[in-house]
């Protein structure tokens, strides 16, 4: 080869070299500039609830993106309210604490109200905007350091960090009118905050019992016990858990209650039944800005084979306000604005046992 085509070859080389390289770095910068809408994190479970449906988040996908798309394809569970979430428009990144907190305080005044369970209209409520400022805050703090120890492990609880968060407008029809609100978003957890997504909430059904909750035995003598027999008893489980409309778990309750007692099969294959004891307890959980109560009352209670156990039970919770349980002695009663609550009970006697 002669000298001078080698060069050609070698200046050609380095030019491709070149080339690519520039071309790397433009790709590059511009996925950085684009990195707004894309979720990196390898350590955020990419799954979510919506509807009793869970999501996975594929890898190429951004989190909060997918989240609002699937709410507006289940838009007819809002449609029972007049209300749909018609689209979504990326407004900006958040790059300073300044502006996240200039962005929480153009945050508006329209909130869902609920009429009674399950039905709420969305109204003005500058007064519920203001007393919520301070759980907003808590909810997306201005720094790491802020935030206790306690709060930490709650999943709605984040905090500024730069190239994390980033501003969306949600547009939404209600009653046939087109209304608006400032939805925060970020890369790594999805949505973080919106007044509609974060308080309009549903029953996850296919939750069927909570555990984790100590029983305390409950015996009382009082009447005539048979020796021998067989283990029978009678359980009650009432509760559950709410989760927002992007799968953020903001109430969960457990009531648990069990009646214990024992059959003996005597003469002529009669089974007699004897009440030999009983537990009962209730548990509860809520997210910030909500709040809630279970509790389970025992009325009265006898062992033996004409014994029994009377017990009451009931759960509310909501938000903006405290959610208290209404007791006379006999019964609990829902308070009325709660987003969700029910009470009941029972008079279990020896033939309920099982």
């Amino acid at each position: 080869m002669k000298k001078g085509t080698l060069s050609q070859v070698m200046l050609s080389l380095l030019l491709i070299l070149f080339l690519s390289n520039c071309t790397k770095s433009a790709l590059d910068n511009n996925l950085m500039t684009h990195s707004n809408l894309k979720s990196d994190t390898k350590n955020i479970e990419r799954k979510f609830n919506i509807l009793n449906k869970t999501y996975i988040v594929p890898d190429d996908s951004t989190f909060w993106q997918v989240q609002l798309s699937k709410i507006i394809e289940n838009n007819n569970w809002l449609e029972r309210n007049n209300l749909q979430l018609i689209s979504y428009e990326y407004l900006k990144d958040i790059n300073s604490v300044e502006e996240l907190t200039a962005l929480k305080n153009s945050i508006g005044n329209l909130f869902p109200s609920y009429v009674d369970q399950n039905n709420f209209k969305i109204q003005e409520a500058p007064k519920f905007k203001n007393e919520f400022r301070p759980y907003l805050d808590t909810i997306i703090s201005s720094t790491k350091s802020a935030i206790s120890k306690k709060l930490s492990k709650h999943r709605e609880v984040s905090y500024f960090k730069q190239g994390d968060l980033g501003a969306v407008r949600l547009k939404w029809s209600y009653n046939g009118n087109m209304i608006y609100t400032t939805c925060i978003v970020s890369r790594e957890k999805g949505i973080i905050y919106d007044n509609f997504l974060y308080f309009i909430c549903y029953k996850n059904t296919n939750v069927k019992r909570l555990g984790g909750i100590p029983s305390l035995l409950k015996m009382s003598e009082g009447g005539d016990i048979p020796d021998g027999g067989s283990p029978v008893s009678f359980t009650d489980d009432e509760g559950g858990m709410w989760e927002n409309l992007f799968g953020m778990t903001v109430f969960e309750c457990y009531i648990h209650v069990e009646v214990t007692g024992k059959a003996v099969v005597g003469a002529h294959s009669i089974q007699t039944k004897a009440i030999t004891g009983h537990t009962y307890n209730a548990n509860y959980n809520s997210a910030i800005g909500f709040s809630g109560e279970a509790r389970v009352e025992s009325i009265s209670f006898k062992t033996g084979t004409n014994g029994h156990f009377q017990y009451a039970w009931g759960y509310c919770f909501k938000f903006a306000g405290s959610a208290t349980l209404g007791w006379d002695g006999v019964s609990f009663s829902v308070p009325t604005g709660a987003s969700e609550g029910h009470a009941g009970g029972s008079y279990v006697g020896p033939d309920a046992l099982h």
